[in-house]
């Protein structure tokens, strides 16, 4: 990856940003991406697959599946919900918006067009 494009990403969703709209679509959706990820960290280190997780919530495969497919709309009753079933709490907080976007493309693979898992 070059820095520059890199860089270039930055400067784009930094001005993106000065967007009311597009502000509250990225915060919500980054809000459910950091779930999933730690969601998904949650699992791996319990040595859980989703299937795993499905059976402790007499849920289907297919809505485990649906909670950690990037752009769904999770609710806080289903977050809760998954990490309950993992053995821990959810907690919400706070915290003021960043000017900018801060390193949301430090996890880009650039080469694929793809986040990093």
């Amino acid at each position: 990856m070059t820095r520059g494009f890199a860089n270039g990403k930055q400067d784009w969703l930094t001005q993106k940003l000065g967007n009311q709209e597009f502000r509250k679509a990225f915060d919500r959706e980054r809000a459910v991406r950091e779930f999933q990820d730690q969601l998904q960290s949650v699992l791996e280190q319990g040595g859980l697959t989703q299937k795993d997780l499905a059976e402790r919530l007499g849920k289907s495969g297919a809505f485990i599946s649906q909670c950690m497919r990037r752009g769904h709309n999770l609710t806080i009753a289903t977050m809760s919900e998954l990490a309950s079933a993992c053995g821990f709490e959810l907690h919400i907080r706070l915290r003021r918006h960043a000017i900018d976007a801060g390193a949301i493309f430090s996890e880009l693979d650039c080469t694929k067009g793809e986040a990093k898992r």
